[in-house]
């Protein structure tokens, strides 16, 4: 539905221009953080007693001037210490888990007057304090404790970050800008994916923290503060209706466009009629919020399981060429949905790529996998699943009213990132390949139901089949040979 006063006070200009930009600056920043822990935390060559390390592996045999210095050398993560590598990556993703459910319900579950104070400004604010001590404490860390701590807090604060950059572009940019902006922010997010293979490689993990994460992250809180208003949206959904007539303004004055008066507010309030409750229990939200959260648990879990498995089978610095040719894949998918994105069909995209995850997923049973095959299929894969997170990434964001869009996009990446905490245990302690077999057929199975029927009364016996489809998988991987 049209924002009329946001129409009026310009919804494509010079405001949400420079906001894109500082969003776009701030996503680049999180998505090194969030990336650095493939190269941070990677085994890097070992070598014992002037080999290298086969089977048996003693920390007083290695030789400590092997491969790139990280936080696995800076602190004797490896051999029988690699357990501790699983526990950080847990703490950070624990933390996402966290973050999700607590930021983006922040302004849903304050009281009244706590709300005229906080809102998207804020809550991102917080979450960017938060950001910079935790990666100043990372730095520092001298002791393991400090260091889990500081996973947990950069986990935490960096997707309130995101979520937040989410529901601002949605609240305060037209309605088709709003879909190729969020495209615009999957495409910077996956140069910084690009962009922290690189500088981990070539740049100890300390100062790279210090100069390319901590010292961006202070500046942009500085820029998001002073040049980024508080969502209009938001204050008239908390009806706050003076305050929010006072940003609409402010945008107008920028954009150099007409004054919104106070009538022109009236539009569009009665969705000021929900509340979050409403999201569970009107079955369309419902229905929608369920599809998405299964969709999002399964794409994550296939994802980030096939980056832990990479972990244990190549070499570092084979790590980090993959990671930057994947991220390549991930740049170049991105760039093709952003101009094709607004005739896709939503459902049957993300279910030919899910499909497309399948099939490749399916070839690692072949018994010919060398370090060239391992790289194109993490290519294809990581393309294929770019299109169906930009497919989710705009679809939360068309289907709930304001008062839900930041719980429900909060929830949906909550979904996700409980699946990157159960990655790295379950492709350790289980076969990686079936593991992620099994999720993926559940997903296909989901997915194909919900396409060929529309009825939403029986999307449910679908999620329910698919998960009966995937604990069956499970229980054969599980049954003892």
């Amino acid at each position: 539905m049209l924002n009329i006063p946001l129409f009026i006070a310009g919804d494509w200009h010079y405001y949400q221009k420079r906001t894109l930009a500082i969003l776009s600056l701030n996503v680049f920043v999180i998505s090194i953080i969030q990336l650095s822990l493939i190269y941070t935390l990677a085994v890097p060559q070992l070598i014992c007693d002037g080999e290298l390390c086969k089977q048996v592996c003693q920390v007083e045999n290695v030789d400590k001037d092997f491969g790139k210095e990280n936080i696995i050398t800076s602190f004797d993560l490896y051999c029988e210490n690699q357990i501790y590598i699983l526990y950080l990556y847990t703490s950070f993703f624990i933390g996402q888990a966290i973050g999700s459910i607590f930021l983006g319900q922040i302004g849903v579950l304050l009281t009244d007057q706590q709300q005229d104070r906080c809102g998207r400004k804020f809550t991102k604010s917080i979450s960017q304090i938060l950001s910079i001590l935790g990666i100043w404490n990372l730095v520092l860390s001298q002791e393991f404790n400090q260091l889990l701590f500081s996973h947990f807090i950069s986990g935490f604060s960096i997707v309130g970050i995101y979520i937040q950059t989410v529901v601002i572009i949605n609240e305060q940019f037209s309605y088709v800008k709003k879909q190729s902006s969020m495209i615009i922010i999957l495409i910077v997010w996956a140069f910084g994916a690009l962009f922290s293979a690189i500088i981990f490689y070539f740049i100890n993990w300390q100062q790279a923290y210090i100069y390319f994460c901590l010292i961006p992250q202070i500046i942009l809180l500085s820029l998001s503060w002073y040049y980024i208003y508080e969502s209009p949206v938001h204050l008239q959904s908390i009806g706050n209706f003076m305050e929010a007539l006072s940003v609409y303004n402010q945008i107008s004055q920028l954009n150099k466009r007409s004054q919104v008066l106070e009538q022109d507010l009236q539009q569009n309030l009665q969705e000021n009629e929900l509340n979050l409750s409403h999201l569970f229990v009107l079955k369309e939200y419902r229905i929608q919020l369920i599809g998405l959260s299964l969709t999002g648990f399964h794409l994550a879990l296939f994802q980030f399981a096939i980056l832990y498995g990479l972990n244990t089978i190549l070499q570092s610095y084979e790590l980090f060429f993959v990671g930057g040719i994947a991220a390549v894949s991930e740049i170049i998918a991105k760039i093709i949905i952003y101009f094709i994105i607004s005739g896709m069909k939503r459902a049957s995209t993300i279910y030919l790529n899910v499909l497309l995850c399948l099939i490749v997923c399916l070839s690692f049973y072949s018994q010919n996998v060398n370090f060239l095959n391992i790289t194109i299929r993490v290519c294809i894969m990581r393309f294929s699943s770019a299109v169906a997170y930009c497919i989710m990434s705009v679809y939360p964001n068309e289907s709930f009213p304001t008062i839900m869009r930041s719980s429900g996009n909060g929830f949906v990446t909550s979904s996700g990132i409980i699946a990157t905490i159960l990655s790295p245990f379950l492709s350790k302690f289980l076969n990686n390949q079936k593991l992620i077999h099994s999720y993926l057929w559940g997903l296909y199975q989901y997915q194909k139901l919900q396409i060929k029927n529309n009825n939403s009364d029986l999307q449910n016996l679908f999620i329910i089949s698919s998960f009966h489809n995937y604990l069956q998988q499970v229980f054969l991987i599980l049954e003892p040979q």
